[in-house]
């Protein structure tokens, strides 16, 4: 399930209602590229929880924690387990978060691809919410308003989104713009996924 967040505002709505969603808590991997939104992400779904600390990465920490919302809201960034070449023993961090895991919050782990334990996907056997953030990427095709690809009348044309918005290059708040792909594992991830493709229809992108 895909949706369109052709700027900031669209982004912190789909916080918002991730935030609503997940009001029995959720474990969420959020993937990107550096400069998708992964953090811009989490600040929206902490306003979304009324988490009143201002929220950063937490690259060099690895973890941040904010108990002034209606959950608590943990922000993981696994970067260094990979990016920066530094070894690091997550077994102690895999603990730590499944002992959180027994109280009801909400759990955001950016680079989720290397949470790994002794070669073993962290999230593999976990229920949990997968979130992709993209760069919205040039194309020759257009969703249109009947939720379909369609061919763009303008090889400058930019693909955005399901309401047939077109975006030229050069468009000053193209950098806002993005595409998530979302998908669950375990019946909880299930009904937030659910609520999500519900509450945020006009966001969908049908392919």
């Amino acid at each position: 399930m895909r949706f369109a967040l052709k700027n900031l505002e669209e982004t912190n709505r789909f916080g918002r209602e991730l935030a609503e969603a997940a009001s029995d808590g959720l474990l969420v991997a959020l993937k990107g590229t550096l400069g998708a939104g992964k953090t811009a992400l989490v600040k929206a779904v902490g306003a979304g929880l009324g988490v009143e600390e201002v929220i950063s990465s937490p690259t060099f920490t690895m973890l941040n924690e904010y108990h002034s919302g209606r959950l608590p809201l943990y922000h993981l960034d696994l970067y260094r387990a990979h990016e920066t070449g530094e070894k690091l023993d997550l077994s102690f961090l895999a603990m730590e978060l499944d002992e959180l895991d027994q109280e009801p919050n909400l759990m955001m782990i950016e680079w989720p691809q290397y949470f790994l334990l002794d070669g073993e996907d962290y999230f593999q056997s976990r229920d949990h919410l997968s979130i992709e953030l993209e760069v919205a990427k040039r194309t020759g095709q257009v969703v249109a308003e009947d939720g379909l690809l369609h061919e763009a009348k303008d090889n400058n044309d930019r693909f955005i989104g399901s309401r047939n918005v077109l975006i030229k290059d050069g468009s000053d708040n193209f950098e806002s713009q993005r595409i998530a792909t979302v998908k669950s594992l375990g019946e909880r991830a299930e009904l937030v996924r659910r609520l999500l493709e519900k509450n945020l229809d006009c966001f969908l992108i049908n392919l």
